[in-house]
């Protein structure tokens, strides 16, 4: 099996392990990794897991002297080994919180390691509420978005799509607020449609409900609606992406149109 050590004349760790036809192979951890071992309650002589050298070599702080810096090619454990080492869900979770506290890593980079560990895709809300913007604004430019009673914008450069997230949290469960404000202007007069998607960690997908400038009429209710109909499918796709819970569809059927207390920042 795979176990840190460590350096008898000086700090640091390094691994000794036996990969699939590749002999016995001594992976040098780079000085940043340091903390990480440490943290995770690694210490001279302890096994390690495979998963966890992978994510060692997805940071790019493991190589070798004969090869550098490990490429996907240069990472092939036993298979049987890969069972036996396995972390359990909670040090998994435990060493992914350690290398996100220690390392500034992408939001790609964060996916690729729970994927290693084994572990579900984070729900990153904020990262699905960008992926809605991006394709929102490939649908102005592809298909067109009724923004007002008589206005439909075809180019994205038109319309300024923001996104953001809010906690509302209780005691006993998490809950959030996931806003698309689709915001357009006309000469010297600018409105918006501000979407607001409640998202619950008991019950699921809540609530939408949709805030307008003005006193809401019938076509402003119907363009909110066509609005929502555009962005209903694609928050479904990245919802189940990050394995969100969506709960009970009944209470989604009816929207709500409300005026607005105050204008967006």
């Amino acid at each position: 099996m795979p176990t840190i050590n460590k350096y008898v004349d000086g700090d640091g760790y390094y691994i000794l392990a036996r990969p699939s036809g590749a002999g016995n192979i001594t992976y040098k951890i780079k000085h940043e990794g340091n903390p990480i071992v440490w943290k995770h309650g690694l210490r001279d002589g302890d096994e390690i897991s495979w998963s966890t050298i992978q994510s060692f070599k997805a940071l790019g702080i493991i190589y070798t002297d004969q090869s550098g810096t490990l490429g996907p090619d240069d990472f092939r454990p036993d298979p049987d080994q890969l069972e036996k080492t396995e972390l359990p869900e909670s040090e998994a979770e435990e060493l992914f919180s350690i290398i996100t506290t220690q390392s500034d890593i992408s939001p790609e980079e964060r996916a690729e390691i729970r994927s290693i560990l084994g572990l579900p895709p984070e729900q990153d809300f904020e990262l699905v509420g960008d992926h809605i913007k991006a394709y929102l604004e490939d649908y102005v430019d592809s298909e067109g978005l009724a923004v007002r009673s008589g206005r439909t914008v075809t180019d994205a450069a038109e319309v300024d799509i923001s996104t953001w997230v809010n906690e509302t949290g209780s005691e006993d469960f998490d809950t959030w607020e996931l806003h698309l404000l689709i915001l357009t202007e006309d000469g010297d007069e600018a409105y918006f449609t501000d979407h607001c998607i409640h998202l619950c960690e008991k019950h699921g997908l809540e609530r939408w409900h949709i805030r307008v400038l003005e006193q809401p009429s019938w076509d402003i209710k119907r363009i909110a609606i066509e609005q929502r109909s555009v962005i209903f499918p694609r928050l479904l796709d990245e919802l189940r992406a990050v394995q969100f819970d969506l709960g009970d569809p009944s209470e989604m059927l009816v929207p709500l149109v409300e005026l607005s207390e105050s204008r967006p920042a």
